[in-house]
């Protein structure tokens, strides 16, 4: 796969783990996401930071990238057309974190001047970790994650994975990361 013409790819922010999750909290937090309104998270992209997300056959095109970011307030999310609702919820936190950590926070933390940028699928390095962590606090923050996780009884996985709108695997990987023991 090749980059689109006239863009480069998404560089590290190399903040630390704990920033990133504070970005990831507190973007949630500005944008009105958390649990009561998992199903709105698209508009809120839309309504609130100025990007699209858009669904689209990632087997038939050989097209790079699942977000686009054309400037701040103008990127392009990219949804598998074939995804569970938990998926793509995880998908668009994966990539608001290429968009605020890969882009807005250099432009406006760091004064970096950043044409068009955009994050590959399948690639694995330190931009992809971010995005991930980013990702996980976004739709699990951690202390209502905690508190949840508490609360459980049951199938505790199952049952915190459905209030917070994620897969079990991404439940297990918070837990695991917040030093949440079964």
């Amino acid at each position: 796969m090749t980059l689109p013409a006239g863009f480069a790819e998404v560089a590290p922010s190399n903040l630390p783990r704990d920033t990133v999750y504070r970005l990831a909290e507190g973007t949630a937090s500005r944008i009105g996401y958390g649990p009561s309104n998992l199903s709105n998270l698209p508009s809120l992209v839309e309504r609130e930071l100025g990007g699209r997300v858009v669904k689209k056959n990632f087997w038939l095109l050989d097209d790079y990238g699942s977000i686009q970011i054309r400037g701040e307030a103008d990127f392009t999310i990219f949804l598998p057309d074939d995804a569970t609702p938990e998926r793509d919820r995880f998908t668009i936190a994966h990539e608001l974190g290429h968009y605020v950590l890969h882009y807005v926070w250099p432009v406006r933390m760091m004064n970096q001047s950043l044409g068009p940028t955009c994050a590959s699928r399948y690639d694995s390095n330190r931009a992809e970790w971010e995005a991930n962590w980013f990702a996980a606090a976004f739709l699990m923050p951690q202390q209502p994650f905690e508190a949840a996780w508490r609360a459980a009884s049951g199938n505790r996985v199952a049952d915190v994975a459905r209030r917070f709108g994620v897969s079990r695997r991404a439940a297990e990987i918070r837990a695991r990361a917040l030093g949440l023991g079964d």
